[in-house]
């Protein structure tokens, strides 16, 4: 009778040790989803954009270094690389609003409205993909730097991951009215 006094707390700490780990693990597999959201969000917009920019091709044909400039943008494979292409591309958009700017018939076209209106779907897809990315990166954080989860964590060789923070120049808003 007295092994159960220790049988039992030790049967509840591996419970609870068994359970902590399973939540790092998810955690861990939130982020990689998440980061693959922002990877699908940032395809759809590059998608619109290049229609966008398909569009805007026909109204000036002399533009075309510019316009071609933006659809090469490629992404990239980290968050960081991610984010300067996202930049990058922003970059573009708002040349092509400029050209817009310039061309009356292309602001007017219908196609290129709708276009415009796909591209702030887009962006804002792209925005809330961000803020779960963040959010389950925040979650996982603290999950591995708080007692007891820091002890388990670091047996697991956990890393910690950063949170996705648009690089300084893309920290103004993109105007996608014209």
């Amino acid at each position: 009778m007295g092994w159960l006094y220790i049988v039992i707390p030790l049967g509840i700490l591996s419970i609870y040790i068994i359970s902590v780990f399973n939540q790092i693990v998810r955690y861990d597999a939130k982020i990689l989803e998440s980061f693959s959201n922002i990877d699908v969000a940032l395809s759809k917009r590059y998608h619109v954009l290049t229609q966008l920019f398909d569009v805007a091709k026909g109204y000036a044909k002399y533009e075309r270094e510019t316009i071609l400039d933006i659809i090469s943008l490629r992404k990239g494979s980290n968050l960081e690389e991610k984010a300067q292409a996202e930049g990058q591309l922003n970059h573009g958009f708002e040349r092509i609003v400029a050209l817009a700017e310039t061309y009356p018939d292309l602001k007017a076209d219908r196609l290129f409205k709708n276009l415009q209106d796909a591209a702030k779907d887009a962006e804002e897809h792209l925005q809330a993909a961000r803020r779960l990315y963040n959010s389950n990166v925040t979650l996982y954080n603290q999950r591995i730097k708080t007692f007891p989860g820091l002890l388990i964590a670091s047996n697991m060789k956990t890393t910690h991951y950063d949170l996705y923070k648009a690089p300084e120049f893309e920290t103004h808003n993109v105007n996608l009215n014209l």
